[in-house]
């Protein structure tokens, strides 16, 4: 795994270089002429993750919907886990700031940043990444994308912090804490992060943060289907596995099962689901109607419901999404 230090605090972060993260081959390449105009701040206007997929998905837009050489940023920043993706690179002119691309450098944000705010560590990150800039070609100014043109770019979180100075918090030097083995009883925000991926791949689960029974039957699933142990507990191997399932835009074959301990956990779990849609939606019946996952999701859980109810999986299996019998 390829790291970046920063060369005032020692603090390294995770990089990802453009092989790493599947980039494609240039159309042309030109350097940078000068650096006079320092460094830009931008933001992509998307998701936050999987950022590996956005960042491709970023520049197959700049290539083929706007017709540039690759895509317009020297580096992108995650605003989550602050891990840094190589753009366009030092010291190639970019195509992020018209009339400032042969003298800058960019540095964007993986997100929207008027609604998604950096973490602490996405923004000792963002700084590093143009620390190291500034090592290598003389510190120039920092601004961002609006202060030279008409837009909102970066964001207004993003924007806010710049003209704070760019504050950080929280330094961690040498390399990244280990994150902690997830199992059974466990709570907190790393819980619902698991529980966030697992949704985002398709899987039907609720991220309260709580590793509960139906937690542990669907990581088991997961680590099943992507050939690992499945003892149900998340560790390094498995969140390797996730990131991998999340680059490929992976999903579960859901025609399978995972087993469910008891008939009470997996209600409360539909209860607490459709309550939850019902006061997104406002009735359960639009919310049934909708297009998307979302309808059908309610309809899942109401399938399941009215099976638990009726005692047709009591301690067996949650069947896939094409029994549709509503």
């Amino acid at each position: 795994m390829t790291t970046l230090t920063d060369p005032i605090t020692g603090e390294v972060f995770t990089y990802v270089t453009r092989s790493e993260w599947g980039a494609r081959p240039p159309k042309q390449r030109y350097p940078i002429q000068n650096t006079s105009n320092g460094v830009f701040m931008h933001h992509t206007v998307t998701g936050t993750a999987p950022a590996a997929q956005i960042v491709r998905g970023v520049q197959n837009f700049h290539m083929d919907g706007r017709g540039w050489y690759d895509i317009a940023y020297s580096f992108l920043v995650d605003v989550i886990n602050g891990v840094i993706y190589e753009g366009r690179g030092l010291g190639i002119a970019g195509g992020h700031t018209e009339g400032f691309n042969f003298t800058s450098h960019a540095v964007c944000w993986i997100a929207n940043t008027d609604t998604d705010n950096p973490t602490a560590k996405a923004k000792r990150a963002w700084l590093a990444m143009v620390r190291v800039i500034e090592a290598q070609y003389g510190q120039g100014r920092r601004r961002g994308h609006r202060d030279v043109a008409s837009t909102g770019c970066p964001g207004g979180y993003g924007y806010t912090w710049l003209q704070q100075g760019l504050p950080i918090t929280g330094v961690e030097p040498g390399p990244d804490p280990t994150p902690r083995v997830l199992s059974h009883g466990m709570q907190g925000d790393d819980v619902k992060q698991w529980q966030t991926r697992l949704a985002g791949r398709g899987y039907w689960i609720l991220a309260d943060g709580d590793f509960g029974d139906l937690t542990e039957g669907v990581t088991r699933w997961f680590q099943e289907e992507r050939g690992l142990s499945a003892d149900g507990q998340v560790g390094p191997q498995t969140r390797s596995e996730m990131d991998k399932a999340e680059d490929e835009g992976w999903q579960p074959s859901l025609g399978g099962g995972i087993d469910v301990p008891t008939d009470r956990e997996l209600l409360e779990s539909i209860n607490h689901r459709l309550g939850f849609i019902e006061d997104q939606v406002g009735d359960i019946h639009t919310a049934i109607d909708a297009e998307g996952p979302q309808g059908g999701y309610v309809k899942r859980d109401l399938r399941l419901g009215i099976r638990v109810e009726q005692g047709l999986i009591a301690g067996g299996v949650i069947p896939g999404p094409g029994e549709d019998d509503l």
